[in-house]
């Protein structure tokens, strides 16, 4: 039985996107490509091979990515895979661009050890590559990796396959976000804005922690109705919530309220050291305090400091200065030594600033 004529028009109108979508993802093509360590490491010297803006940066460890080199050179069941998305060039005198969307930490470490940073162990001996007999140079030079090459692919898609890939490989949710912000919807326009104004919450090696705390407050605006609100804080969302967020493509609410935190992150920014892209020197030196903690863990008393001051200024006026930082900081900083004293359970996240704003 036939859908009559306004149901027919209704699921044509529904359907019209996906159609759209569907019609993108055919003409997209994937090209599995065998190239030799040689050629990769060339590339990557070149510049043509680089890692994707929203692919998180290599974090392997030295002996991870050791036992990573050592069993591509004895042809043991190592990933030889990477996705990668090739983008035209403006130029036509200049080659196309290859980005790595999954197998960043591998690819590091080719390069790191064709660059004697660290050395692989035969039994007792460890061994730089320089130190290699032309032969086993040779050796490791052949074999064969496969690039699997996305061309005619939006940013988007590259992002949400290398999601799918990476869906058995640990990811931080802030790591997970950053293949969210090109997604192109206005709330992930609005946070990759966010995050141009503060950057100083994206520091090196913090597996996008800042960028997680950015993004929840954020959401945390809209989904508590604004700043103003009597319940309003900032809340830890589930993963899928803040995908199914950024990828929807309501209007940006509160978009006055996204300015004022522009303008606040631009005046943190001015006390932050190396031209707005460090933690000030007065925090910088009071994480002395934290030195039993992983460096991650020290940024995010940093990160959320910032957080508390930027709401504190937006409902209560407080003004935004180093020594109302500082004072953030310290607050915080207290919560997690009461914590450890009394045996109490003590999480970085949201909660952990509570009445701080």
């Amino acid at each position: 039985m036939k859908p009559s004529d306004e149901r027919s028009k209704q699921i044509s109108e529904s359907m019209r996107p996906y159609r759209k979508m569907r019609k993108l993802r055919g003409e997209m093509m994937l090209s599995p490509e065998n190239i030799s360590l040689k050629m990769v490491y060339s590339m990557i010297k070149e510049g043509s091979l680089k890692n994707s803006k929203q692919n998180r940066d290599p974090l392997w460890s030295v002996p991870k990515s050791q036992s990573y080199i050592f069993a591509l050179y004895i042809e043991c069941t190592a990933p030889k895979d990477f996705l990668l998305r090739e983008t035209e060039c403006e130029d036509e005198d200049t080659h196309s661009e290859l980005h790595i969307y999954d197998g960043s930490n591998r690819l590091k470490a080719i390069e790191n050890f064709f660059e004697n940073r660290f050395t692989i162990s035969f039994g007792t001996c460890k061994v730089y590559y320089k130190e290699l007999s032309d032969y086993d140079k040779s050796a490791l030079h052949n074999v064969v990796v496969q690039f699997v090459k996305l061309r005619n692919c939006p940013e988007s898609f590259a992002c949400e396959i290398a999601e799918k890939r990476n869906e058995g490989t640990p990811m931080t949710i802030g790591e997970k976000t950053g293949l969210l912000i090109s997604v192109d919807t206005p709330r992930s326009k609005t946070l990759d804005e966010l995050m141009a104004a503060a950057p100083f919450m994206n520091m090196p090696d913090d597996r996008a922690s800042g960028l997680k705390i950015v993004a929840q407050l954020l959401q945390s605006i809209e989904m508590k109705r604004g700043v103003n609100e009597s319940n309003f804080k900032l809340t830890d969302y589930h993963f899928d919530a803040m995908r199914n967020f950024y990828k929807a493509s309501d209007v940006v609410a509160y978009s006055d309220t996204m300015e004022k935190i522009i303008k606040a992150f631009v005046k943190v920014g001015e006390f932050c050291e190396d031209d707005g892209v460090s933690v000030p020197k007065t925090i910088n030196d009071s994480m002395t305090l934290l030195n039993g903690k992983k460096k991650q863990t020290r940024i995010v008393f940093f990160y959320l400091s910032v957080a508390a001051l930027v709401m504190d200024h937006l409902r209560n006026g407080a003004h935004i200065n180093e020594k109302a930082l500082m004072k953030k900081f310290e607050v915080l900083l207290n919560r997690s030594v009461a914590a450890k004293e009394s045996g109490t359970p003590f999480s970085l996240t949201g909660v952990a600033i509570e009445n701080m704003y």
